[in-house]
């Protein structure tokens, strides 16, 4: 299996770019990772009696059934809820993988995992460099500079590399490396997100550094003092390459400030993109908006892929063909809120806040606090983009989730060991 996991890593940043921008391979090669998640599938049935998340498991379950409502009343056809399903489901063998794996191949695949992370992390420095300075030399926008991640990848690429920061955060945490080498590292992989102008990095910044300084305890004030030191130098560093690079544009803080001092004239100020779709918010205002008008879709949604594209032409949504020119399957909430509805939704706010909580029981478990850092990233992306509904992130955020729980399970079982051990030794203990 961690063989396996390296080969679907290096098909997802790899076989996307190939295909859509170098166009030297068939797309069909992209569908590997679906294959590879069907695999693990079927390993999971077969280790079925080794699972160890069985409140993740029945909770999946759960959401399962609630999603095959508007299907059973004719909302949607099979083959667009078959469409839907792979979306927001196809990640999760990977998360429930690292709970059956034996201890010694689990220790194997978190290690793979760790290495392919940090090596196509700094492939996409280079490569970013590449298509900035020469591919597309003299463009306006930093939209098309995306590294291996795909066409138009700019926004995931960002959110990729804080993904990965949030990595080196975990080893300061942790005391593996010091404060000059997390500057080091930190400035080095923020370099694609200053070469393509992804204004959201500010809010990244700022939403990174307050949930490792005000919501992880147990880390010493002076680290987390250190914390805030390189948030707040990477933001200025931004904004003054931001206005080199792409002198004449609005600064990203101002576009910031704006929605802070007066959201509704930003927001509905700014409901369509120059291309004529909805912006980022209006999606999920939008979203809201249509399935509030009826009670039914209110509690069930739309059906599952009814609000989504999809590469198949018969499995294209209804309501996503209805609302085409808006685009509204770019938004990882717009589209939750039109395919599950408000219970669906909670469902998963459920999901995510059990996966946080985890985030916050270990004080000094490196995979623990990397995972409250992606997971803070994730916060602010699921509005920004699809998110983790991408394979880009998706895979990295349901593995590491997976892991996270798995280190859960090891630290419980050597507490309870530590504490039996002490027991008996107490009572153990000769008077005199």
């Amino acid at each position: 299996m961690p063989y396996l996991l390296l080969l679907t890593f290096i098909s997802i940043y790899t076989t996307g770019w190939l295909a859509e921008v170098m166009g030297v391979i068939p797309r069909q090669l992209t569908w590997f990772p679906d294959m590879a998640s069907l695999l693990v599938l079927g390993y999971l049935l077969i280790q079925f009696r080794r699972q160890k998340s069985w409140d993740f498991l029945y909770l999946l379950l759960l959401l399962l059934g609630l999603s095959l409502i508007p299907l059973l009343r004719g909302e949607t056809s099979l083959i667009i809820y078959l469409s839907g399903l792979r979306n927001y489901f196809k990640f999760l063998p990977f998360f429930f993988l690292p709970q059956v794996l034996p201890i010694q191949e689990y220790r194997q695949f978190r290690l793979y995992f760790i290495y392919v992370v940090i090596i196509i992390t700094l492939i996409q420095i280079p490569v970013a460099v590449w298509q900035r300075f020469i591919t597309f030399e003299g463009a306006q926008t930093g939209d098309v500079i995306g590294g291996t991640l795909g066409a138009n990848a700019s926004g995931y690429l960002s959110q990729f590399m804080f993904f990965t920061i949030s990595f080196f955060v975990a080893l300061y945490f942790t005391r593996k490396i010091s404060l000059p080498k997390l500057a080091l590292f930190s400035l080095i992989l923020l370099l694609p997100t200053l070469l393509n102008e992804t204004k959201v990095t500010l809010i990244l910044l700022v939403m990174l550094g307050t949930m490792l300084i005000l919501v992880r305890t147990g880390i010493r004030w002076e680290k987390k003092v250190a914390i805030a030191g390189v948030a707040l130098f990477s933001i200025i560093l931004f904004n003054n390459v931001y206005a080199i690079l792409y002198a004449g544009r609005e600064l990203p803080q101002h576009l910031v400030l704006e929605y802070i001092r007066d959201p509704e004239t930003a927001i509905y100020g700014r409901w369509f993109t120059k291309s004529g779709t909805l912006n980022r918010i209006p999606q999920v205002l939008f979203a809201m908006a249509s399935i509030a008008a009826d009670p039914y879709h209110l509690l069930w949604g739309v059906g599952l892929g009814n609000a989504s594209h999809s590469p198949f032409a018969g499995a294209i949504g209804d309501y996503y063909r209805r609302f085409v020119e808006f685009d509204i399957d770019s938004s990882y909430l717009g589209r939750h809120i039109w395919e599950w509805g408000i219970l669906g939704l909670g469902g998963w706010a459920i999901m995510f806040g059990k996966l946080f909580r985890y985030s916050l029981k270990h004080r000094q478990n490196l995979f623990s606090i990397w995972f409250l850092g992606v997971f803070s990233v994730f916060i602010v992306g699921f509005v920004y983009n699809i998110n983790i509904l991408n394979d880009v992130l998706g895979y990295y955020f349901w593995v590491l989730a997976g892991i996270t729980i798995r280190e859960d399970k090891i630290e419980t079982r050597l507490a309870q060991f530590a504490a039996r051990l002490a027991t008996y030794r107490t009572s153990n203990r000769t008077p005199g």
